[in-house]
């Protein structure tokens, strides 16, 4: 999915709101307690949706630390100004230890106790993050310092043109493997893979067999190539028209009643690298090859 550009990392420098949760924590003024706060944190925006996230540091930057970052890295901007995370979360993508130069781990009125994702909120676009801390009156309402993390989010791209509508279905079909639902999965990988082929041939209008389909983009867009002889071909191709289109014809006509999370896998993997061997022009495994997910 990464060859294909749908999978992204994102790493964003973000402020969290500590303001502590007076149901779970009795306020005390200016006497040291443990609070515990609930904080959300909207998605990228060029994020379609989020499969993975992980908070990679945190740290307490006073208003002269976001100073002296702003002026190294010549960004032009104030603590205040609501530009400046957007412009040092790129540097933080460049290099994610960049808070270790900067700010403080904890002070004396504030002392960080935890901090963790609870929930992706896809729906929402956010996550739900929670934490607590160590402090006082001051810990809670700070006028020249505040708590941020970097949190690097996992997900896919925006939506794709309509064009490109085979991606949006792969991408819905992998979210709806990971939460179980592996059926209607296994039947958005194999439309994925069949609208792929339909625009390819400009065969929305032909009722013609998908395996037949299948063979004419391949020769369509490998010529020269004997598909006999197309690593690729051979080996997925030949699972898909035997196996996985078997298995879709059973399940559409109520001959086959349960898909497993194996089944909607092999059938996203087995579209996946279809699609890549065509757009990208390879005819071998090791050609698909990438160094992470």
């Amino acid at each position: 999915m990464k060859r294909l550009g749908l999978v992204e990392d994102v790493l964003e420098l973000r402020q969290i709101d500590h303001h502590p949760d007076y149901d779970y924590s009795e306020y005390l003024g200016p006497n040291t307690q443990t609070y515990f706060f609930r904080d959300y944190q909207p998605f990228p925006k060029q994020l379609h949706s989020v499969y993975a996230t992980e908070i990679l540091e945190s740290k307490i930057l006073h208003y002269d630390d976001l100073k002296a970052i702003s002026k190294e890295f010549s960004l032009e901007c104030l603590p205040d100004d609501d530009n400046l995370l957007d412009k040092l979360s790129l540097f933080v993508e460049a290099d994610p230890e960049l808070l270790d130069h900067y700010g403080y781990s904890d002070l004396v009125q504030f002392k960080p106790r935890q901090l963790e994702i609870v929930t992706i909120d896809n729906p929402k676009r956010r996550l739900v993050l929670q934490g607590s801390f160590e402090g006082d009156s001051y810990g809670i309402s700070q006028a020249d310092w505040a708590f941020y993390a970097i949190i690097k989010f996992r997900g896919f791209r925006l939506s794709p043109n309509k064009e490109q509508f085979f991606k949006q279905l792969l991408i819905e079909s992998y979210l709806l493997h990971i939460k179980g639902d592996n059926r209607v999965s296994f039947f958005l990988s194999y439309s994925g893979l069949e609208g792929f082929i339909n625009r390819k041939l400009n065969s929305e209008k032909i009722s013609d067999r998908i395996s037949g389909k299948l063979s004419d983009m391949f020769r369509q867009e490998a010529p020269g190539i004997e598909l006999n002889g197309h690593e690729i071909y051979s080996h997925v191709v030949n699972d898909f028209n035997n196996s996985l289109t078997d298995m879709r014809n059973k399940v559409a006509h109520g001959r086959l009643n349960q898909i497993g999370a194996e089944q909607s896998l092999h059938m996203l993997v087995c579209a996946l690298i279809i699609v890549c061997s065509i757009e990208f022009k390879t005819d071998k495994f090791e050609n698909l090859l990438v160094s992470s997910v």
